[in-house]
């Protein structure tokens, strides 16, 4: 998002909001990508054997982490891109 607003100036005076669309579809493409390698390693992490020392369940929780966050980070992502589409650059 800083690269967006960093693109707003230039985008006020006359250049298109192409940039700022492409900003976000990229952050929310990362954020998307993110979560399903959160959701692999969930995925793995369940299959495996005994745990003994905890790595397993510390894994876990670390991929449910990633997921959880991946899905905050990607409903602020949408947030904050729906400004772009609604508010003209100059506002923003």
């Amino acid at each position: 998002m800083q690269i967006s607003y960093a693109l707003v100036r230039f985008e006020c005076y006359g250049g298109s909001k192409r940039p700022l669309y492409l900003i976000a579809i990229v952050a929310l493409v990362l954020t998307a990508f993110g979560g399903l390698i959160s959701l692999v390693n969930w995925r793995n992490a369940k299959g495996q054997g005994d745990d003994f020392d905890g790595n397993i369940t510390r894994s876990r929780f670390m991929a449910v982490l990633g997921m959880l966050s991946s899905g905050m980070f990607f409903v602020v992502i949408v947030a904050q891109g729906l400004a772009t589409l609604v508010l003209h650059p100059c506002l923003l």
